[in-house]
């Protein structure tokens, strides 16, 4: 009977371990399909080619260069979430209507052989990648052997000829060596800057007439018409400063509830956690103070400023903190700091922010007052701010 217990004791510790290690596994498998649900910045159509050449239609998150080299997000058109592929996963990406094109290749960067996805600027016998770095921007000539020649993008001081020779003779002497049988093109390269559309043309020359046995050169390079490099949102909202004001002879406080109305721009690919806000606000001064005898009077203001999200990717419904700050320009000129919070509805977001205030500067003092004396000062106010928008 010991015997069958101690079996049947180790037959149920078996099992324990067997359920420990399936959930254990499950957890896993959880936790890495929930790190690949990433929140897209700039969603444009387009494709994958997986590894055994097939095509698969969907949405690509086009980000800043060097992200789109690290991995691929992409949300295939019968999926509802976004994946974060790597070059080890596909062969390579490109956005619809002949836009964008990276491809996984292995490449030179900084002395390094790295396998990673590449902008494919042109397919020939010599055929041209170019790598976007944290800092730098590379451009890499592949002939059809597999040798590889590196050039920085640069532009060069023209003011300084011997400083410039240098650095460009520095630069451009592995193309130059790739491009040796031409003449015209080594002579291009040091007219012209080190850019993609430079390259591309200068290549895409000498395959015409040195390598026509290559075929046809095909050109990927990025149009910026088929891809929106920009997103412009509308924000209306409304908020009150309240704080205190004083001049040369007397202090009060001060209160100014206001509506607002703006715009928001954001540059999707060089950083798409900075917007650039134009916001007027439309308020009424709830004071005797700076220049009125009036309790009440219309006060206008224009904050121009920028607004930075904390965002780290987290899933698709969750708040996102920032800071903002900018200059406030109206009868009384200053600046404003601020934090708060986003948070996602649909396609728009309900943003509250609270900010401190100073307005001391009277820019247009003299177009606003023809008979203020000179040596008056207008007086300050010092306020905080709770402004509740929402941006479209």
């Amino acid at each position: 009977m010991q015997t069958v217990f101690l079996y049947k004791q180790h037959s149920i510790g078996i099992k324990v371990k067997r359920l420990f290690l399936v959930f254990l596994l499950s957890s896993l498998m959880t936790s890495s399909v929930m790190a690949q649900q990433v929140k897209p910045r700039n969603p444009v159509k387009g494709y994958i080619i997986t590894n055994s050449n097939d095509t698969i239609l969907g949405t690509i998150d086009y980000r800043r260069g060097y992200e789109n080299s690290k991995s691929c997000r992409f949300m295939s058109d019968s999926d509802s979430l976004f994946q974060e592929l790597t070059p080890n996963d596909i062969q390579g990406y490109r956005m619809l209507s002949n836009g964008v094109y990276y491809v996984a290749c292995t490449l030179p960067i900084e002395g390094n052989e790295t396998h990673l996805f590449a902008e494919y600027l042109l397919k020939g016998g010599i055929s041209l990648f170019r790598y976007e770095g944290k800092e730098q921007t590379y451009f890499i000539m592949r002939d059809e052997e597999g040798k590889t020649a590196t050039a920085k993008e640069e532009w060069y001081d023209k003011n300084r000829p011997e400083e410039t020779e240098y650095l460009k003779g520095k630069n451009i002497s592995e193309v130059a060596g790739m491009l040796s049988m031409s003449v015209e093109a080594i002579r291009s390269l040091w007219q012209n800057d080190v850019t993609a559309t430079n390259l591309v043309k200068i290549t895409r020359r000498y395959n015409e007439q040195y390598c026509k046995d290559a075929g046809d050169c095909i050109t990927f390079q990025y149009d910026s018409n088929k891809s929106s490099l920009y997103k412009t949102k509308f924000l209306i909202g409304m908020g009150c400063h309240y704080g205190s004001a004083s001049n040369e002879s007397s202090s009060a406080t001060v209160g100014i509830p206001h509506l607002s109305i703006g715009g928001e721009f954001t540059s999707l690919r060089s950083n798409p956690a900075l917007s650039y806000q134009f916001v007027a606000l439309v308020g009424v001064w709830n004071s005797d103070m700076i220049l009125t005898q009036k309790n009440k009077e219309l006060w206008v203001e224009l904050d121009c400023g920028v607004l930075y999200r904390f965002n780290k990717h987290q899933v698709e419904r969750s708040p996102v903190p920032f800071v903002c700050g900018g200059i406030s320009l109206s009868i009384l000129s200053g600046g404003y700091v601020g934090v708060g919070y986003e948070f996602p509805i649909g396609k728009s977001y309900l943003r509250l922010a609270a900010t401190g205030r100073y307005n001391g500067f009277a820019p247009f003092k003299d177009v606003l007052f023809d008979d203020l004396n000179e040596n008056m000062k207008m007086g300050n106010v010092v306020s905080g701010s709770l402004l509740l928008s929402l941006v479209l």
